[in-house]
C-alpha cells in the first residue's frame, strides 16, 4: 500500500511540475494516473492534501539525490557544482505555474515546504562551508550564519519571483549566476582558481524528460 502511494505521489508531482497545479483537476489526475477518482480519494481527503504530499515527496526525492551526490566524493566546491547541475536539471520540466499556484491557491503548503527547504539547505550549506574551510577552499573568516541566510534568501527569491514570473527564458543561467556568486563570495584564492577551472568543464545542457 505504502509503495503504491509513494509511486502515485511521484507521478503526481511530475504531472504538477509539467502542467501546473491549478490546471490539473482530480479527474485529470485520476485519468493520467490510470486509477479511479474513488481510489485516489482513498489515499487523500482532497486536492490540498494531495498537493502537500506530492510536493513533500518531491522534496524527499531531492534529498535522496543530494545524498547520492555526497556519496560520490570530491571536495566542497565539487559538491556545490554537482548540486547546481542537479537543481538546473530539475528546472527543465518545471512549469512556472507551479510556483504561482502554490503562492495563490495553496499558501499553507508553500509555507510548510519553504520551512522544510530552509531548514534542510541551511544545514547542508553550513556543513559545506565547514568542509570547504577545512580543505582550504573557502576563507576561514566567513560569517557562516550571515552567508547562509543571504544565500537562502536569494534562492527563495529566485524560486518565488523569478520562476513564477515566467519572464526569464533561461532560468538555468540565472541559477548558475546565483551559485557562482555564492562560491566567489566565500572562496579562498586557491578555491577560486579551482572553481573557475572546474566551471568551464561543466555541461548544463539538459533534455526535458
Amino acid at each position: 500500500m505504502e509503495n503504491k502511494f509513494n509511486a502515485l505521489l511521484h507521478r503526481t508531482s511530475e504531472i504538477f511540475h509539467r502542467y501546473g497545479i491549478r490546471a490539473v483537476s482530480m479527474d485529470d489526475l485520476s485519468r493520467r494516473l490510470g486509477i479511479s477518482k474513488k481510489t485516489l480519494y482513498a489515499y487523500v481527503r482532497n486536492k490540498e492534501e494531495l498537493v502537500e504530499k506530492a510536493m513533500m515527496s518531491r522534496h524527499q526525492e531531492d534529498v535522496e539525490r543530494i545524498a547520492r551526490i555526497q556519496e560520490e566524493g570530491g571536495n566542497a566546491i565539487d559538491f556545490l557544482l554537482a548540486l547546481s547541475k542537479q537543481v538546473c536539471s530539475n528546472l527543465t520540466d518545471l512549469n512556472p505555474a507551479v510556483v504561482h499556484d502554490l503562492k495563490k491557491y495553496h499558501p499553507l503548503v508553500l509555507e510548510k515546504l519553504t520551512h522544510f527547504h530552509r531548514d534542510y539547505y541551511a544545514r547542508l550549506f553550513t556543513a559545506n562551508l565547514v568542509e570547504g574551510i577545512r580543505q582550504g577552499l573557502y576563507r576561514p573568516d566567513i560569517d557562516k550564519e550571515l552567508t547562509i541566510t543571504s544565500y537562502l534568501l536569494n534562492m527563495e527569491k529566485f524560486f518565488g519571483e523569478e520562476i513564477a514570473s515566467g519572464k526569464h527564458q533561461d532560468l538555468t543561467q540565472v541559477l548558475r549566476v546565483i551559485f557562482g556568486n555564492h562560491i566567489r563570495a566565500i572562496a579562498s584564492v586557491q578555491g577560486l582558481a579551482y572553481f573557475e577551472k572546474r566551471e568551464q568543464l561543466m555541461d548544463y545542457h539538459f533534455e526535458a524528460e
